[in-house]
This record gives C-alpha cells, sequence and structure tokens, in this order.
C-alpha cells in the first residue's frame, strides 16, 4: 500500500505535461461554475408588534393581546399581497433582466421544449411562487416578526424585504387607523342625514304656520282649538340651520375636551400607581409619561371645531341672529321632556305654543335632536381615539432591525469552488499521470517487479544511453 501511494505521488513528474493540464482544466471549471452559477444572498428585517411598554397608550382586552402578530403571516404571504409585492419591485422585468447565464441557459432549453418563450406575466406568475417560497415570515412569542428572504440579486432580496416591511405597517396602520377614520365618515354622513330631516321638518312646520295665518287674514273661521300662532317676526330659516349646526359643533367640542380631561385622570392615576411599583427610570414610566405629554397638548380635532364655530358665529350676525343665545342651550345637554329645547326645536316653538296638534312634530324634533347629540359624541370619541391610535402606533409598532444589503452569501460559495477547484484539479492531475503509467505497461519502479514477477530483485543499474 506504501509503495502504491509513493507511486502515485511519483506520477505527475513523470508526466508534468498531462499533470499540469489536468489541473488547470478543473481549476478552470471551477472558475466558470462560480461566475455561471448564482450565489445566495439573504436580507432580514425584524418588527417588534404589540410592544408592551404601549399599556399606557391604550387598554388592549386580553384576547387581542396577540392581534398584531396573530395574522401577520396570513397578510403577508397572501397570494394578491405577494402579486401587489411583485409588481411593486418590478420582480418579473429585472429578473428577466439580470438572471444569470446558466438559469437563462435553461430557461432557454425549456422554452425550446415548449415551442415558444415565456412572457412576463407567466415569469411573475413563477416568481409569486417562488416568493410564497423563500419568503419566510417567523413570529416569536415575544410580539416579534421577522421577515427574511433568500435570492441570487442581493439589490433583489433587500427591495423584496422592505417592501414587504412595509406592506405588514401599512396594513396594520390600516387596520387599527382607517377603521376608526371610516366609522367617523358613515357617523358625520349620518348626522347629516339628521340634520337634513330636521331643517325639512322646521320647513314643513314654518310653511304650516303661515299658511294657517293666511286663512286668518282672509277671514277663514278658525276652529274652536286652534292653536294660537306667535310668529317671531324676522325670522331666517337659514339662521335655523346654522344656530342647529352651531349648537352640534358646541356639543362635539365639549364632548371631545370631556373625554381628553378623563383620559388625563386616568393616565395620571396610572402614572401614581406605576411610580410605587416601578423604579424611575422603568420603561413603563416613560411610555406612561411620553403619553400624558401628548394627551396634554392641543388638539387638532378641537382647534378645528373652533375655527368652525367662529366661521358659524360671523355668519349668524351677519344674518341678524344672535350666536350667543343660539349656542347657550345645547351645551347643557341633548336632554328631551325636561330640558329646554336645543336650537334646532327653537323656531317650532316660537310658531307655536300649546297646540296640541303639533305636539307630535315636537316629539319627533327633540327625539331626532337627541339622536343628533348622541352622534355627535360618538363622532367626538372616535375622533379622541383615532389622534391616541395615530400616537401610539409608532410606540406599538417599531422596526428593530431595519433590512440592510447584505455585504456576502449566506455561503463562502466563492471558497468552496476555489477550494474544491484546486483539490479536485491536484487529485485529477495524479490520477491521469496513473493512468498513463499504467496504460504504458511497463514496470517503473523496483516494487511492481517483486511483487509481479514474485523475484527479488538483486541491484538497480542506471539506464544506458
Amino acid at each position: 500500500m506504501a509503495h502504491a501511494i509513493l507511486f502515485t505521488l511519483r506520477a505527475p513528474l513523470r508526466h508534468p505535461l498531462l499533470a499540469v493540464g489536468t489541473f488547470l482544466v478543473v481549476f478552470s471549471a471551477a472558475v466558470g461554475g462560480l461566475m455561471l452559477f448564482p450565489q445566495r444572498y439573504e436580507v432580514k428585517t425584524t418588527i417588534l408588534a404589540g410592544s408592551p411598554l404601549t399599556g399606557a397608550l391604550f387598554e388592549q382586552r386580553d384576547h387581542e393581546r396577540d392581534a398584531p402578530t396573530r395574522a401577520a403571516r396570513e397578510i403577508l404571504v397572501r397570494r394578491d399581497n405577494l402579486e401587489a409585492l411583485a409588481k411593486q419591485v418590478n420582480f418579473a422585468e429585472r429578473y428577466l433582466a439580470a438572471r444569470p447565464l446558466a438559469i437563462r441557459m435553461v430557461h432557454r432549453f425549456f422554452d425550446y421544449l415548449n415551442g415558444r418563450e415565456r412572457t412576463v406575466d407567466e415569469v411573475r406568475e413563477s416568481l409569486v411562487d417562488a416568493l410564497d417560497e423563500r419568503l419566510g415570515v417567523n413570529i416569536d412569542t415575544e410580539g416579534t416578526i421577522s421577515i427574511t428572504f433568500r435570492w441570487w440579486d442581493k439589490q433583489m432580496a433587500y427591495d423584496v424585504v422592505n417592501a414587504a416591511g412595509e406592506s405588514f405597517m401599512a396594513m396594520r396602520h390600516s387596520t387599527e387607523i382607517k377603521t376608526v377614520a371610516e366609522s367617523i365618515t358613515i357617523l358625520e354622513d349620518h348626522r347629516a342625514r339628521v340634520e337634513e330631516e330636521i331643517d325639512q321638518r322646521i320647513v314643513a312646520m314654518e310653511e304650516r304656520a303661515k299658511a294657517e295665518a293666511g286663512e286668518k287674514r282672509h277671514g277663514a273661521p278658525a276652529p274652536a282649538a286652534a292653536p294660537r300662532l306667535v310668529r317671531r317676526p324676522n325670522q331666517d330659516p337659514d339662521v335655523s340651520r346654522l344656530e342647529t349646526l352651531l349648537a352640534a359643533n358646541q356639543r362635539a367640542a365639549t364632548d371631545l375636551e370631556t373625554a381628553r380631561q378623563q383620559r388625563l385622570i386616568e393616565l395620571q392615576a396610572e402614572l401614581l400607581q406605576k411610580q410605587s411599583i416601578y423604579a424611575p427610570d422603568h420603561p413603563a414610566i416613560g411610555a406612561t409619561k411620553r403619553m400624558l405629554e401628548i394627551v396634554q397638548q392641543p388638539s387638532s380635532q378641537v382647534a378645528s371645531l373652533r375655527e368652525e364655530r367662529r366661521r358659524l358665529e360671523d355668519e349668524i350676525r351677519s344674518r341678524g341672529g344672535s350666536a350667543t343665545s343660539a349656542g347657550a342651550s345645547p351645551a347643557t345637554g341633548a336632554g328631551t321632556s325636561s330640558q329646554a329645547l336645543p336650537a334646532r326645536q327653537e323656531p317650532a316653538q316660537a310658531l307655536f305654543e300649546e297646540s296640541p296638534r303639533e305636539e307630535a312634530d315636537r316629539e319627533r324634533l327633540r327625539n331626532l335632536n337627541s339622536r343628533l347629540g348622541e352622534i355627535s359624541a360618538r363622532i367626538a370619541s372616535s375622533r379622541l381615539q383615532m389622534e391616541t391610535a395615530e400616537a401610539a402606533f409608532k410606540l406599538r409598532y417599531a422596526v428593530v432591525t431595519p433590512p440592510r444589503l447584505p455585504k456576502k452569501p449566506i455561503k463562502p460559495y466563492a471558497m468552496l469552488f476555489l477550494v474544491s477547484g484546486l483539490l479536485g484539479g491536484v487529485l485529477l492531475a495524479h490520477l491521469a499521470a496513473v493512468a498513463a503509467d499504467l496504460r504504458g505497461g511497463k514496470a517503473l519502479e523496483r516494487w511492481q517487479v517483486e511483487h509481479q514477477l514474485g523475484l527479488p530483485v538483486l541491484g538497480e543499474t542506471k539506464r544506458l544511453p
């Protein structure tokens, strides 16, 4: 065995050109394979969803604590989301333009077998399937979401992971913020319909009062139980509408400020409780203090309501109305029978005093105005909820590890190819030299004579010329 190993090691010395040529061919093939076949790069991002430090921002029910991460994978790997992701990063176009030569040759071979070249849409569908397989979404118990993607183009891998993270954040923002905004829009539409119905009833009652007053002027006999009509001088129907809008504005501002003060008291109590439990530099105390600062800041919704109130007051004064008296009674609340009638009921009350005939209309106006107050209160509460959710979103969802452009592949493919080419070239060079010796059929060393002929070698001489 030792003689055979030494024979193999000395074989390249007997055939140097063959050994060097074999080594160069194998090593060149390894270098060519490194250039032709793609390498794999991995890009990763980590998102912290539902941070426990945001408990001071809003209350969470027990069954919703895993809501931010519960459907994260389903959101990201949903088919329509993957298709939108592929279109956003121009996956198919960039893939066809920059695919490696080896993959290009394989695709041309399959296109030749199919008899036609694949379209961009077909390539995109295949790439969406690849996204579904290679886009990894891992969720741990601490509420972090890890998004990883492996691809031979590191820029493409970075773009896919970055777009996937942005897509998840946008969907969570749509779920938590836009849902509240849509509910506000629905409530405002409902409030507009209620206001329109109130306006129509007020106009109908005023027209009925004018008709009855005209019958009296023309000497028509009045019924014995006819109501006594009292007409407010120079009453403009637009003033009634503006007074109603002003009353609703004041109710919304009052409700919003009341909810803000209540939330402020709750946060102050929560801060005192946490200060008695945790150290001063505990993150939970810092989160509560930040939320206190956010709630104490002037509300943009209140500012817009005040600006609208000033505009309504100026318009009422320009039409000869009294903005102060218009907003006095509604500020006390949306009462029904025992409280003073709001502004939208005032025209009907001024036109009819103690009229049994109009009692049903007045009661309907009271109910509508009560509904209007309830809707305005719900709108104010929803606006406060939306402001709180907007402020808490950046704390609730944070990108812990942003995606980075990889500097090297996930495996040292270049080193593997070079080492494989080097070792393979040396091994095949020795094998080629040994094969050349064996093919010659000559005994080149002493041990071959002893082994093949079974005779001892008494001596060795140099080859004569």
